[in-house]
């Protein structure tokens, strides 16, 4: 090369790096120290052991902003509305997290929507029997989001949601991209279409050590028999299923729609009706021409409860083009006396394969599945150290295997869904001084550490 040449590529570097690092350049653009310090801190799970596509949002935090900086909001009445509510938190406009200094059953009179990015709900923070969120339709449209430790029920009463819309939790990304959505430690139950659902463009979501349960399968649905657990929509892509339990669902165990990418890893399956892989494992598509659907499906325990049989394969596939994969490992089916090997699937069209993973996975390492019931009946739902009495009633439910079908909302003994119905009473609140100051051993802000501290 010339030496004018060389010169002026040297020249070159130099001025792209002072002015790159020049305080003109800082003063246009923001500080590149601080930007690199947000990027940085987006980096960190958005607790200790996240886990799953989603586990790096910052949520609420505020960590993404060169200054973390998280509006508090402390939800101070069961109220459905109005100030020191529940619905003004999850409605507000800026980055936020969300405690509580009470407990209780909150009854939102009406479906619930976010909008607004960057939101943590901490359930944690509620003493007692925790929080329980009745409402028509919990929907989730914008990015960002951890909802952890309380419970949603919807249930069948006369209100402003029509029956097929009626969802426990809807990821809703007709209008705009939904992503990087935590779903950590709830229960979801008593929906009369899907207990969780996707639709349109969603990607980078978890649901981690949750429950999924009791979807009302004879209710209100024009479609009769509809007891729904999880649908995975068109498109979806990036879906973490990890440590949870689906519990008395008719069928969707889940669904997994074209063109979706899924792992469903360690997850016990509790209590489906019908007589095929189709209430189980379904992944169908609707037309011929869409892209293929990529599942890791490892690790998971399946029982059989009083409506469905033990000697079917746990996978349905069906109608799907070529290209389509799925990996399926360590899946076991319990029946009367022993246990199946699971790693079967009805009328397979497609490659389904034991030796490679069908598409790159979030890095989540799956327990042996001898162990899975132990560790799931321990950790799943809001707030294992300090359990609401609903959660262990699906837990004495699956272990008896006596958990049967729901149909309809009303008194235990007559075989329905029970009502949240318990005692509210006050949170023992100890926040930090300084909720936004960010400890440099860890990254964290004060505030996301004080709510770690939780079991």
């Amino acid at each position: 090369m010339p030496v004018q040449s060389v010169r002026l590529l040297a020249l070159t570097v130099l001025f792209l790096a002072g002015w790159l690092l020049s305080p003109a350049r800082e003063s246009k653009g923001g500080n590149l120290k601080a930007v690199r310090y947000a990027a940085a801190q987006t980096q960190l799970p958005v607790f200790p052991g996240a886990r799953g596509f989603a586990a790096f949002t910052p949520a609420g935090s505020g960590r993404h902003t060169p200054s973390p900086r998280s509006a508090l909001f402390i939800v101070s009445n069961l109220n459905s509305a109005g100030p020191g509510s529940l619905r003004e938190a999850l409605e507000a406009r800026t980055p936020r997290t969300v405690v509580f200094a009470i407990s209780g059953v909150i009854d939102m009179r009406g479906p619930v929507k976010i909008r607004n990015p960057y939101l943590t709900v901490a359930g944690q923070t509620a003493g007692g029997q925790g929080i329980t969120v009745v409402t028509e339709r919990f929907e989730v449209a914008t990015h960002d989001v951890l909802l952890q430790d309380f419970a949603i029920f919807i249930g069948d009463r006369p209100g402003l949601t029509k029956p097929s819309e009626r969802d426990g939790i809807v990821l809703n990304g007709e209008r705009s991209p939904v992503y990087n959505v935590m779903i950590y430690r709830l229960l979801i139950e008593g929906a009369i279409d899907e207990n969780f659902s996707t639709y349109k463009k969603v990607r980078n979501v978890t649901i981690d050590s949750s429950i999924i349960a009791n979807s009302l399968n004879r209710s209100m649905h024009s479609k009769g028999e509809h007891g729904k657990g999880i649908l995975i929509g068109d498109g979806t892509q990036s879906i973490s299923i990890v440590g949870s339990l689906l519990s008395c669902n008719h069928d969707r165990n889940p669904r997994v729609k074209q063109g979706a990418s899924i792992e469903f890893i360690n997850n016990v399956v509790y209590g489906w009706g019908g007589r095929t892989g189709w209430n189980v494992f379904n992944i169908s598509g609707e037309r011929k021409k869409d892209r293929p659907v990529l599942a890791s499906i490892i690790g998971n325990l399946y029982i059989p409860g009083p409506h469905g049989r033990s000697d079917i394969p746990i996978l349905y596939p069906k109608g799907l083009i070529k290209g389509s994969r799925v990996f399926m490992r360590d899946n076991l089916m319990l029946a009367s006396t022993r246990m199946l090997e699971g790693n079967r699937a009805e009328r397979p069209p497609f490659s389904i394969s034991w030796d490679s993973e069908p598409f790159g996975g979030s890095g989540i390492f799956p327990l042996p599945v001898d162990q899975l019931w132990d560790h799931v009946s321990k950790n799943v739902g809001p707030s294992p150290s300090r359990r609401a009495k609903r959660v262990k009633d699906i837990i004495d439910e699956v272990q008896s295997r006596k958990g049967r079908l729901k149909n309809k909302v009303g008194k235990k003994r007559s075989g329905a869904l029970p009502f949240p119905d318990y005692r509210s009473r006050g949170s023992d609140l100890r926040l930090p001084p300084h909720p936004n100051a960010v400890n440099p051993a860890t990254g964290y802000t004060e505030l996301e550490t004080y709510l770690h501290s939780f079991g």
